[in-house]
């Protein structure tokens, strides 16, 4: 049962992760979401996009690439956990994109030597370890 449900988390995290690098190609944009470092970026944009500071003409396009994969990957994570007798994380409730965002960027900026690693599981373990279930 237990392999069951990392399979499914590990297939929704592709799926995700596959989606939102999709939807940026289909846009010919040059960015990417493969590390954690790159994602990371792209949600220091989304925070200066938020404050009202556009920097750059992508600027749009790197604030809906963050908060589309970590959606996401948060997405496909919880619907594993409906089908699996184990849950990964236990947050105390619904978060809203920004606090999912928030939570990400504080793994990553905590992990400088995980911002090789894949995106994707860098905002599952950013989840996992904020929110561990008793």
């Amino acid at each position: 049962m237990i392999i069951r449900l990392v399979w499914f988390t590990l297939a929704s995290i592709w799926v995700a992760s596959f989606c939102a690098t999709a939807y940026a190609q289909n846009l010919e944009s040059p960015m990417t979401v493969d590390t954690v470092a790159e994602l990371r970026y792209n949600c220091i944009v989304n925070a200066r996009v938020m404050e009202g500071r556009i920097l750059a003409e992508d600027d749009g396009l790197r604030t809906a690439t963050c908060g589309s994969f970590v959606v996401g990957v948060v997405n496909g994570m919880q619907i594993g956990q409906a089908t699996a007798p184990r849950r990964l994380f236990c947050p105390a409730g619904n978060l809203t994109i920004a606090q999912e965002i928030q939570i990400f960027m504080n793994w990553a900026n905590r992990h400088p030597e995980a911002w090789n690693d894949r995106a994707a599981t860098g905002v599952g373990r950013a989840m996992i370890e904020s929110f561990p279930c008793q």
